[in-house]
């Protein structure tokens, strides 16, 4: 059985449903994965970039934190975002420049 859009696109974004599980389980409902999908008439690279930034975002507030002998680096999920992040925007065809962690985006023009 193919999956569809909507399973690839979770996939992707490393937000798929468990096995009995259910979508509020993940990051994003399948409206959200939905409207990643529109906003990029289809296009799955183009999705997954829409996907990971709203991802990114998400993560942007998680802090490393220690307790003990436990430490919990959840600092570097985000930076390991913002990678991924960069990686699904040049597939989609989006140039990505960080300037002390500020991102802005502009399309590649082909000439």
């Amino acid at each position: 059985m193919a999956l569809t859009d909507v399973e690839r696109l979770r996939q992707a974004l490393g937000e798929s449903i468990p096995v009995g599980g259910v979508e509020g389980d993940t990051l994003f409902t399948n409206i959200e994965i939905q409207d990643f999908l529109d906003r990029a008439a289809g296009d799955i690279a183009l999705a997954s970039y829409y996907g990971q930034v709203a991802k990114s975002a998400a993560l942007a507030n998680l802090v490393t934190t220690s307790e003990g002998q436990t430490r919990l680096e959840f600092s570097k999920l985000h930076d390991a975002s913002l990678k991924q992040e960069k990686k699904y925007g040049e597939a989609a065809g989006i140039d990505i420049y960080v300037n002390d962690r500020s991102v802005t985006q502009r399309p590649i023009v082909r000439r």
